[in-house]
């Protein structure tokens, strides 16, 4: 009776520890698989942010046309992703006031983006700032000033 006692204890003791290491084991493979998608996730927002900050800093009126159509092209292909859609302000000439394109899931605004890419004087130097999710770090928006000092009060959309 003694050395069955032993043996339903030792069974027990071991049928804990397997318990154990396998639910460490689900813990870690849940943990690896978080990891890798906040890497593909920082990936896709380099790879998303870098077709537009070539149009950073100084930029002509000619290249701010491709811009457009670029953002144009981007809000036909991801209107169903609130988080690749870009919002828009922008004036054209110096201290004037700034149009505002919102880009939403339901309206990406596409015609309003075309139709902006003309407003530019293709000689003219414009600014060109972006607005970056604070959380994500995806460009949410893009701020084009005529001078480098105007002002524009722009919050784009958190998606």
């Amino acid at each position: 009776m003694g050395n069955s006692f032993k043996f339903i204890y030792i069974v027990a003791i071991i049928v804990v520890i397997i318990i154990v290491v396998s639910l460490g084991l689900f813990v870690m493979k849940q943990t690896q698989g978080f990891v890798s998608t906040i890497e593909i996730g920082t990936t896709e927002v380099s790879e998303f942010n870098s077709k537009w900050t070539g149009f950073d800093k100084l930029q002509k009126g000619s290249a701010l046309k491709t811009l457009f159509l670029k953002l144009a092209q981007n809000a036909e292909e991801n209107s169903d992703n609130p988080l690749k859609l870009i919002d828009v302000a922008y004036n054209t000439t110096q201290g004037s006031k700034f149009e505002i394109i919102k880009s939403t899931v339901k309206n990406p605004n596409i015609s309003a983006l075309k139709n902006a890419a003309t407003a530019f004087d293709v000689k003219h130097a414009y600014t060109v700032e972006f607005v970056y999710n604070e959380d994500t770090g995806i460009i949410t928006g893009i701020i084009i000033k005529n001078g480098r000092n105007d002002k524009v009060d722009f919050v784009p959309d958190e998606r």
